[in-house]
């Protein structure tokens, strides 16, 4: 229960977040404000730079420009309304669908070959970020 209640909290505040930032993200790009440390301390965008924007792209419905911005934020997105609904469920009908979706995603991880892909995407998305000059 614990961890289903850090998840939400989680959510919360990254759903605050971009409420926080939805109507003002063009101002926010132009002011070059960036909260990411990595960026802060070596003038580099990390691989997630630009998630946020990318998110309030998709959900004015952008959804090219998302996915050029940092194809991480349509993910974030997507779990932001996933990993609640889930836990609704879970918690209204006693169901277990979290823990059963962990236990398969520990499963996929524990397989070199999928982490390995995973990390060269993650890579592929902060060279991209990088060349973009996020």
């Amino acid at each position: 229960m614990k961890f289903k209640l850090l998840i939400l909290l989680i959510c919360a505040i990254a759903w605050a977040w971009i409420v926080y930032n939805f109507k003002s993200a063009n101002t926010i790009k132009q002011a070059n404000f960036t909260v990411c440390l990595f960026k802060l301390a070596t003038n580099y965008p990390c691989p997630s730079c630009g998630t946020t924007r990318s998110a309030i792209y998709f959900l004015h419905g952008n959804f090219l420009k998302a996915l050029l911005l940092n194809p991480l934020g349509i993910l974030g997105v997507f779990l932001l309304f996933f990993l609640p609904a889930v836990i609704s469920i879970d918690y209204f009908f006693s169901k277990n669908i979290l823990l059963k979706l962990q236990t398969k995603f520990d499963a996929m991880l524990s397989k070199r070959v999928i982490v390995l892909i995973l990390i060269g995407l993650l890579i592929l998305n902060w060279i991209w970020n990088i060349l973009k000059h996020l």
